[in-house]
């Protein structure tokens, strides 16, 4: 009851762009989806709790897979479409395609993700994000809190988004607001104990 109610509150519906044909054309053919990877600057965060396993979810090009195999921790990501740059990375391995909303995860240590569950329908989330907390102990999940004007089908501010997760779990918690424009917040939605991160 509350879930829905949540869900009715926070979410602003559309128009999207959100086939795997969608996402397989931008990964290949958008600069900024080939160049950007908002874990890489998250990475001693994410490691700060000592996991042995990680899964990315929405890996995008790779870089963030890339980074954390080469300090020796066992890495999956996944990810509706596949990037071409995965070989390039030496990751392609590493890679499963899959879509989360319907598809089993991979278990691991941490779970983790950037500006991808804005992509997930608002009829989907709940389950989705039931789904991923069983996935592994650990969750850090960076949010774009706006709307994209092409992809983004759930828009909540961060204070949406935690309730969300306190659906699931009540350890989530709100560890970091920013925002370069006041109209495009960002946050990070983690069950990190709060000495551990941001």
């Amino acid at each position: 009851m509350i879930g829905a109610w949540i869900l009715q509150r926070f979410f602003r519906r559309g128009v999207r762009c959100t086939s795997a044909a969608y996402y397989q054309h931008i990964h290949a053919t958008d600069h900024q989806y080939q160049a950007n990877n908002w874990l890489l600057s998250e990475v001693e965060i994410i490691l700060s709790v000592g996991p042995t396993s990680i899964l990315e979810i929405g890996c995008g090009n790779g870089r963030f897979l890339a980074e954390i195999k080469k300090r020796g921790l066992k890495v999956t990501g996944i990810d509706w479409a596949r990037s071409p740059l995965l070989d390039e990375l030496g990751v392609a391995e590493n890679f499963q395609c899959c879509d989360l909303t319907r598809n089993d995860l991979p278990s691991a240590d941490l779970v983790c993700s950037a500006d991808v569950l804005e992509h997930i329908a608002p009829s989907a989330l709940m389950a989705t994000l039931r789904k991923i907390h069983m996935a592994g102990r650990y969750q850090y999940h960076v949010f774009a809190c706006y709307d994209d004007n092409h992809s983004h089908m759930s828009i909540m501010s961060p204070k949406g988004w935690l309730r969300c997760f306190r659906i699931v779990s009540s350890e989530y918690r709100l560890a970091e607001v920013r925002s370069r424009d006041s109209r495009k917040p960002i946050c990070v939605i983690t069950n990190f104990p709060a000495n551990d991160s941001a």
